[in-house]
């Protein structure tokens, strides 16, 4: 039920919540609600009775750990598709070359790397970062053709790129694959048909933005969302856009697709 500007009064949002008995159902029930106590500063007060469902313990690779993974890949590109929770260690580690030295990385011949190409070797990555560690020959060969900022249009540039100064926006999609209907949640200082791929927008239905006067902000609620839900987030590894499938959801999380 859609609710008039400025309904959502402190005691309106709390005598809300006090329906629910942790944050995921407050989400399910009355999103706007949610979404009004986490712009104003008072998700905690508000949900203080709640019980919390308990983060996933997240996953730290050691050098060891990083190598014995690598090893079961021929090249960077299938490591990082297969296992991009120790490829990414391992680039913050900076051990990637070391335990990538045993993958074959073929030279191509002279020309090779035309404009079509390398779009078609960027559209694996989600950031910049990641297409130069994991193909270094196409991401050498945009920036000397002058076309890096056109193949790498579908990316965000990671922190450096997203402005937590600026507006921003959270966005909330339903994205229909071959085998499943999935749901992502992001954030962006641009649109969505800015910030994905033109060939993703063919998969994806905008069914919520909220608009931040900040990008901090922005990236608080998103994380927010990130943990209350974590229990719901697809497995790492599955590509089904062009960039950002690491914050996708098997369900409704946000009760949004009526």
């Amino acid at each position: 039920m859609a609710h008039p500007s400025g309904y959502w009064t402190k005691e309106r949002v709390a005598a809300e919540a006090a329906k629910y008995e942790t944050r995921s159902k407050f989400h399910d029930g009355c999103t706007g609600a949610y979404v009004k106590a986490r712009k104003s500063g008072i998700l905690n007060e508000v949900c203080a009775h709640m019980e919390r469902k308990p983060i996933k313990s997240r996953v730290f690779w050691t050098k060891e750990q990083i190598a014995v993974e690598a090893v079961k890949y021929k090249t960077r590109h299938h490591f990082l598709k297969g296992n991009n929770s120790a490829y990414n260690a391992a680039r913050k580690l900076g051990a990637l070359d070391e335990v990538c030295a045993h993958m074959v990385r073929p030279n191509k011949p002279k020309g090779y790397w035309t404009t079509e190409l390398i779009a078609a070797e960027a559209a694996k990555y989600e950031t910049r970062g990641q297409f130069s560690q994991g193909h270094i020959r196409a991401y050498t060969a945009a920036v000397r053709s002058g076309v890096l900022d056109e193949v790498c249009s579908n990316m965000e540039r990671g922190v450096s790129g997203f402005d937590m100064s600026a507006p921003a926006i959270f966005y909330y999609l339903r994205v229909d694959t071959d085998t499943a209907v999935l749901y992502k949640g992001g954030i962006t200082n641009r649109t969505v048909e800015l910030r994905f791929h033109v060939a993703d927008l063919k998969k994806i239905t905008v069914l919520e933005t909220v608009h931040f006067d900040t990008g901090a902000e922005a990236h608080a609620f998103e994380q927010d969302v990130l943990k209350t839900f974590a229990d719901d987030r697809v497995e790492s590894g599955l590509q089904v856009l062009s960039s950002g499938n690491t914050e996708l959801f098997t369900r409704d999380v946000l009760g949004l697709d009526k």
